[in-house]
């Protein structure tokens, strides 16, 4: 059927979400502490709420923005194997 060697459908999306989250929790976590021992004295918590909602949204963003990446490298990576194997059928063709 297909590649033994390839890993099912499942397993490379749920591969790409996992990776996905870990890059968005690394990044929330790393902006959210590094800009919130910069708000000061903020009597009202605004500054410190206006932190962690920033960094939420920038951790997803960038998260999401790796699963893209690697889709984008497996796409190609594919596209280049296709493109193999097409080569070598060809070449092989007038030969037989």
């Amino acid at each position: 059927m297909g590649d033994p060697r390839r890993p099912s459908r499942a397993r490379v999306v749920a591969l790409l979400v996992t990776l996905g989250l870990v890059v968005a929790a690394v990044v929330a976590a790393v902006s959210g502490s590094d800009a919130a021992a910069r708000c000061g004295a903020d009597p009202y918590g605004h500054c410190v709420a206006l932190v962690e909602t920033l960094s939420r949204r920038m951790g997803l963003l960038v998260g999401g923005t790796a699963v893209l990446m690697l889709l984008m490298v497996a796409g190609l990576l594919r596209m280049v194997s296709q493109d193999e194997a097409r080569r070598e059928q060809t070449a092989s063709a007038p030969w037989e």
